[in-house]
């Protein structure tokens, strides 16, 4: 007589192969999201490097009151970059070859998206440069995770909603920006 598998035995096997599943694709994730932010941190961190270069050699920090067309209500103002910015602070790093290239968010198409840069009436003597990232936009995400995943990066004006990173050349000079 041949032996065969229950149909209990099949469900059983299977259940356990789509728990399995489930635990390597939450996995893959979770790793996905820290190397996207890891990106975004290196981002501006090459681009704040690049802010100091030019400061060294030209005495101030680009101004980002440049292009007016671009300023953007971001809870204060913020000159916004694009591609299309042929003024922006971050295309003058560029051309000048402060900075190797634009940086492009992990999850965005545009190169540029969601960077924010601020001189704010210093005159180029202090900047702040805001990173929204797009995958933490919930407002009900718990702040004190968000400091924990944003480490120095953390905005302490603008993370109140766990939205964005920052680099900044002087905090206490910026912190109402």
């Amino acid at each position: 007589m041949k032996k065969a598998y229950t149909f209990i035995e099949l469900l059983i096997v299977i259940s356990i192969i789509a728990i399995l599943a489930v635990v390597i694709v939450i996995a893959i994730g979770s790793s996905q999201t820290k190397s996207r932010d890891t990106k975004r941190k290196a981002d501006l961190i090459a681009i704040s490097s690049a802010l100091e270069l030019y400061k060294s050699q030209k005495g101030s920090y680009p101004l980002s009151t440049a292009c007016t067309d671009l300023i953007k209500n971001y809870g204060t103002d913020f000159t916004r970059l694009d591609q299309s910015s042929p003024c922006s602070a971050v295309n003058e790093l560029v051309v000048n070859n402060y900075l190797s290239a634009f940086p492009k968010d992990p999850k965005s198409t545009k190169v540029l998206e969601g960077y924010y840069y601020s001189t704010k009436n210093s005159g180029g003597a202090n900047y702040k440069l805001v990173k929204l990232n797009p995958e933490l936009l919930d407002p009900s995400f718990d702040i004190a995770k968000c400091q924990e995943i944003a480490g120095d990066f953390y905005d302490p004006l603008t993370g109140r909603n766990c939205r964005a990173y920052q680099v900044t050349s002087n905090l206490a000079a910026t912190k109402d920006w």
